[in-house]
């Protein structure tokens, strides 16, 4: 196994995501450097993926080689079902004033969960997600549409190229 296949599998145990979880995507994912094939990305009812996830309330899950990446319900998009999203979510909710709008850069995205909880909970937040898999979010775009003027915007880039780019 991999050293990032390792250290994905142990975050993964320690979050208590069962290995039998992880099925093999359909989608090749490419890295944005050298343009070899680095994951397989699918996105899966999660109804579909095992009793651990289906305990989530439906929703879909965006899988990277077979992991579980996020969840998201589109019906819900304050409904965090993974513990460590919930954890940024409440970190999120302590920050300023209740509602207020924000602004928040995002490093990574996969099923953009956390910027739709912050559209959703603090209207107007102007919001970047440094994303570089471009058939990931196009995947994301296409199967799970970002609302409309939910002042979400994905830049095509790795976090730390993207953050030496943003203005002050």
């Amino acid at each position: 196994m991999a050293g990032i296949e390792k250290m994905t599998a142990g975050l993964l145990d320690t979050l208590g995501v069962e290995h039998a979880l992880y099925t093999q995507g359909s989608m090749p994912s490419h890295s944005p450097l050298t343009g070899e094939q680095i994951a397989a990305v699918r996105i899966a009812d999660a109804a579909d993926t095992d009793a651990a996830l289906a305990a989530a309330g439906g929703g879909h899950v965006v899988l990277v080689d077979g992991r579980p990446q996020s969840h998201v319900d589109l019906a819900d998009p304050t409904r965090l079902a993974f513990d460590y999203v919930r954890r940024m979510g409440d970190v999120v909710d302590a920050l300023g004033d209740p509602g207020a709008p924000m602004r928040a850069i995002h490093v990574g995205g996969a099923g953009m969960t956390l910027p739709r909880y912050l559209a959703a909970t603090r209207p107007g937040s102007r919001q970047t997600v440094l994303e570089p898999d471009e058939e990931l979010t196009a995947l994301v775009r296409r199967d799970l549409p970002l609302p409309p003027r939910s002042g979400i915007k994905v830049r095509p880039v790795d976090g730390r190229a993207g953050l030496v780019d943003l203005p002050d």
